[in-house]
């Protein structure tokens, strides 16, 4: 599956790990752009992209930023995605 991570911190950092060794082809984003997730994209073995070109042809997206930072993902008029995507400001936390 095509699987863009926006957030390579705490729990998209892992995740992305975790899916590109499951076989899966991860794209990497945040609200800086390319260039600040180079470096965690190839020692993941993803592929770096902008939160602009994350969406793209993507069989499921993973959101994994701060909740206030949630303004600077693109409003779904202007992504192009495809319309089964439906979109939730659901949170689930979890105890490591």
């Amino acid at each position: 599956m095509k699987i863009p991570v926006v957030g390579v911190v705490s729990i998209g950092g892992p995740l992305a790990r975790k899916l590109v060794s499951a076989g899966h082809e991860v794209s990497e984003a945040n609200s800086r752009g390319r260039e600040s997730v180079s470096a965690f994209a190839e020692e993941a073995a993803a592929t770096p992209c902008d939160l602009k070109d994350a969406f793209n042809g993507a069989d499921a997206v993973i959101i994994s930023i701060p909740q206030p930072a949630m303004a600077a993902i693109p409003k779904k008029r202007s992504l192009r995605c495809h319309s089964r995507f439906q979109w939730s400001t659901r949170v689930i936390t979890t105890r490591i």
